[in-house]
């Protein structure tokens, strides 16, 4: 049996990206969200600049960005 794709509203999706710019890791905003890792990771770097595409890789973003 397929699991159904969640539809997140960007609301959502927004404060899981400003979750991880302030500092949390992508792995703690999954489990606070029940989301999984690897979808989330790949949402932000397709939303982040070039400079916090390479954060994102490294599983957070610094404040301020």
């Amino acid at each position: 049996m397929k699991i159904p794709n969640r539809d997140y509203t960007p609301e959502f999706r927004e404060l899981a990206f400003k979750r991880v710019r302030d500092g949390k890791s992508i792995s703690a905003v999954a489990k606070e969200l029940d989301l999984v890792n690897q979808p989330l990771k790949s949402r932000l770097q397709k939303r982040a600049s070039p400079q916090e595409s390479v954060l994102v890789a490294r599983k957070s973003l610094p404040q301020g960005i």
